[in-house]
């Protein structure tokens, strides 16, 4: 049996071995992705300063008038979050089979003018992206499924490791002990059993949330049951028509009605009946580095600027109805804790995911 078991973990680390090792390093790139990126094109992301800056929907309107693909149905605005940066949008045309790539645009906010308009996918990072996620053949592909399948290789390669491993009850005070006199066999022995149970807890963190991620349709139900995660909030439907307000107007009333918060980012309504989404982050909270950067999402009336739905990650469960009034409660002392010492300042750092965004 023991013989058995070593060579599977044996034919199970040359298999997937070298794909660990590749998606190991483009996944350090893909955290990594808009440092990268800033670092290689720092000019799609900084500007000149000026007095005035121009209002969000011209911003919006010449960022989609780059767009390629016909006319987009998601649209999604991250405003500068410093004066010397560029507002960032990205937009998509429909989803599904036939439908186009992402495109982002980086915008001057004092001139309007689109300083870069392209596929994310086509970029240095989105490169290496495409090569973490499906080895270059595409979203949705054979080799997205192989990814995954050499999770679930992983995961018994981790598993006949830690078997193997064991050395029973009684041993159990020499398991970190480095032979380092009895030559070069035994010390490459010893220190592969000991470096292999130190990363064995990441190594299947990283097969079983990648298993997760390409195989959702098999796995997301256990997931969910096992611990009782919720469902994220369905966006609520307005009654339609084609008078909206503006987003200057929508973003002052987002600073009356959330004076604490920080706006990350809006997106605007893609079909009649959709209503704005707007993310926001609030004091001490620390920017995500997916979904917009906030933890807090509000839909707001286009036609009439009445809040429907607010959903906040920290807390989960989406609250209906119009919570203005038990968010104005705490506004305050958020205001006051915005003075004290210990308040960590806003972050600055933005990657719109959805891979809602930058990603595709």
């Amino acid at each position: 049996m023991r013989r058995t078991l070593y060579l599977a973990h044996l034919y199970l680390g040359l298999s997937v071995g070298l794909l660990v090792v590749l998606v190991g390093l483009t996944g350090i790139a893909v955290v990594y992705r808009p440092e990268i990126e800033r670092l290689l094109n720092p000019e799609w992301f900084r500007v000149q300063p000026n007095s005035e800056t121009r209002p969000l929907d011209d911003l919006i309107a010449n960022a989609v008038a780059t767009y390629p693909y016909g006319k987009p149905t998601f649209v999604s605005i991250q405003p500068p979050l410093a004066p010397d940066e560029s507002a960032m949008v990205v937009m998509k045309n429909r989803f599904g089979a036939g439908s186009g790539p992402w495109v982002r645009a980086h915008l001057d906010p004092y001139s309007g003018a689109a300083i870069a308009s392209f596929i994310p996918e086509e970029t240095f990072s989105g490169f290496l992206f495409q090569l973490h996620t499906s080895l270059l053949v595409g979203e949705h592909s054979w080799g997205e499924q192989l990814v995954g399948t050499f999770g679930i290789l992983l995961f018994f390669f981790c598993l006949t490791g830690v078997i193997l491993w064991w050395p029973g009850l009684g041993r159990l005070r020499h398991v970190f002990k480095v032979r380092a006199a009895r030559g070069a066999v035994i010390l490459n022995y010893d220190l592969h059993r000991v470096i292999g149970i130190i990363f064995i807890i990441p190594l299947l963190l990283v097969a079983l949330t990648g298993v997760v991620l390409v195989f959702p349709r098999y796995t997301k139900a256990p997931i969910v049951k096992a611990f009782g995660i919720k469902p994220p909030p369905k966006a609520p439907q307005t009654s339609g028509g084609t008078s909206h307000i503006s987003l200057e107007r929508l973003r002052s009333l987002i600073a009356r009605d959330y004076p604490a918060a920080r706006l990350m980012g809006i997106t605007v309504p893609g079909k009649p009946k959709d209503a704005y989404q707007v993310r926001l982050l609030l004091p001490g909270d620390s920017k995500i580095r997916y979904g917009g950067g906030a933890k807090l999402a509000v839909w707001i009336n286009p036609a009439t600027g009445e809040i429907l739905k607010e959903h906040d990650a920290r807390s989960m469960p989406a609250r209906p109805g119009n919570p203005r009034a038990a968010f104005s409660a705490s506004a305050s002392s958020i205001q006051t804790a915005m003075m004290q010492p210990s308040c960590a300042p806003f972050s600055r750092r933005m990657r719109v995911s959805l891979r809602v965004s930058i990603s595709a």
